[in-house]
């Protein structure tokens, strides 16, 4: 059984017996890969720290014939997150994170912008960046990514733009100027529409920081109402997230 090898990053884990666990791995080419990784579960884990969270590394597996999945022999850190993802004022974004993603990228998926996506999140957040603002650029991108993203400042009804404040549509598609609203609900306001805008010119590393506690929370909101609406899912990490409550 030859082995193969993939530079991925590990989006999740669960314990599949008492000893083994099933590890989520993101790679760049190959969307979401699934590998047993033996031994896991018990006390001594073999493979130490290449199996935390968002971990990137060099994993080498095998095949048999007769299993779905491939088992992981052995692998190497690239970067170590550790520190970044586990401290205690980021974790639950970082479980966010994971959480979308795994229900967004299918196996056997383009998933580059992804991986750049969520590594420019990383080195931005260990570089000091705040999680709260780091989570609504990572939102918008996915959505950006995935070919879900309404155009803000844009009236989906009437094409009307730079409006000063816009409302979401129920179904997400779009959002509408005050003239042809009807019955929404979701008010985004200028600095809101101003910081959407903003992210399509700049990288994580430069957060946009004008963003008021209530507009934050609304942008928040909207981010991932439509999230959970196109994905079909609710969103259970983000009850942790502190910016919220």
């Amino acid at each position: 059984m030859p082995l193969e090898s993939t530079e991925a990053l590990v989006v999740g884990s669960y314990i599949f017996n008492e000893q083994d666990k099933i590890v989520h791995l993101l790679t760049s080419s190959n969307g979401i890969q699934k590998i047993v990784a033996p031994g896991s579960s018990k006390g001594k884990n073999r493979f130490g720290s290449l199996l935390e969270l968002f971990t990137e590394g060099e994993f080498f597996f095998y095949r048999k014939e007769d299993r779905e999945l491939a088992t992981l022999s052995k692998g190497d850190v690239i970067t170590s997150y550790f520190e970044t993802v586990s401290e205690p004022g980021r974790i639950f974004y970082f479980y966010l994170i994971a959480e979308i993603v795994m229900k967004f990228v299918p196996p056997n998926f383009n998933s580059e912008r992804i991986y750049k996506l969520i590594k420019a999140v990383l080195n931005s957040s260990r570089d000091g960046v705040e999680m709260k603002y780091l989570i609504l650029y990572f939102m918008v991108w996915i959505l950006r990514i995935e070919g879900m993203m309404f155009e803000a400042g844009r009236c989906y009804k009437c094409n009307s733009q730079h409006n000063l404040k816009v409302w979401v549509m129920s179904d997400f598609r779009g959002v509408v100027c005050e003239k042809c609203k009807n019955g929404e609900s979701l008010l985004l306001e200028k600095t809101g529409i101003e910081f959407l805008e903003w992210t399509k010119r700049n990288t994580a590393s430069e957060i946009f920081e004008t963003l008021s506690s209530k507009e934050y929370k609304i942008v928040f909101l909207i981010l991932k109402s439509k999230i959970e609406h196109h994905g079909e899912f609710n969103m259970n990490s983000a009850r942790y997230l502190v910016d919220m409550n």
